[in-house]
């Protein structure tokens, strides 16, 4: 491991530095996530009733607040019998989206054993 990571635990003065020195080299940080989704429009028929679509994301954070962002990848299933003519034929179509929150603060302010700096958390569900 290099020795520029490690910090003496027991030296608070050098703690406080390592982290002025973190957030002297983090500046401002952005994270920036671009994803493809799918999504249902119900006033739409068959091949056309799923919309896809690419979605940007971007968020600056401050790295004197330590933060966190919420996600969640969703599927959503579509049961569709309606046609311009009524067959009685089911089709099934899934939808898959990751819908991005805000960010959060953090419980994780104590530096250097329960810190970040920033934080993804992705919950996976379906619909």
């Amino acid at each position: 491991m290099d020795k520029e990571c490690l910090v003496d635990l027991n030296n608070s003065t050098a703690i406080a530095e390592k982290l002025t020195q973190q957030k002297k080299y983090l500046h401002s940080p952005l994270i920036e996530v671009i994803s493809n989704r799918k999504r249902i429009d119900t006033t739409a028929y068959e091949e056309n009733s799923i919309i896809s679509e690419s979605v940007a994301m971007s968020k600056q954070f401050d790295i004197n607040s330590p933060s966190w962002i919420q996600c969640f990848i969703t599927q959503a299933k579509l049961k569709d019998e309606t046609k311009f003519l009524n067959m009685g034929i089911e089709v099934e179509r899934t939808a898959q989206s990751l819908e991005i929150e805000r960010l959060y603060s953090s419980a994780m302010t104590k530096y250097p054993s329960f810190y970040k700096f920033i934080g993804l958390s992705i919950n996976v569900s379906d619909i």
